[in-house]
């Protein structure tokens, strides 16, 4: 039954002819991109550790204002401890955003690869040039409402 002929050309399907589940047309011998594949993986361990440093610097500000008072930064006082840390969560912050960036060149280099799928390397692009453009527009956003 499976070796009949469905009637249809599938030559000219844009799937193969397999029935429409080997992928896109030629995909069949190819390989993923290894800097595809990287790209995806930096940008999967940047976003965790972004995110983790955010909710802990968020979470280090919070425990220093005191309770049931509206967020005011300046009535934060912030000890020599506090500043320390708050200076090391920041390298970090950036150091993850760098590491968006190389991440986002893998990408590109996934995606320019000739003979590779580019599931991958798309998937890692997008992530990692996502983040970094948040982080930009969050910042410029800061500037613009920060008092004179």
């Amino acid at each position: 039954m499976h070796n009949e002929p469905s009637g249809r050309d599938d030559s000219k399907s844009p799937w193969g002819g397999n029935g429409g589940h080997s992928g896109p047309a030629g995909d069949e011998g190819r390989k993923h991109s290894g800097p595809g594949l990287a790209s995806l993986i930096v940008g999967s361990v940047m976003m965790a550790g972004f995110f983790t440093l955010l909710v802990y610097m968020g979470t280090l500000i919070s425990s220093e204002l005191p309770a049931g008072s509206p967020i005011d930064p300046r009535q934060l006082v912030m000890s020599d401890r506090l500043k320390a840390t708050l200076v090391f969560v920041s390298i970090g912050l950036m150091g993850t955003v760098a590491g968006f960036l190389a991440g986002f060149v893998l990408g590109l280099i996934g995606l320019l690869q000739r003979d590779r799928r580019k599931a991958f390397a798309v998937a890692g692009t997008a992530l990692n040039g996502v983040i970094p453009v948040f982080v930009l527009l969050f910042l410029l956003l800061a500037q613009m409402a920060a008092p004179a």
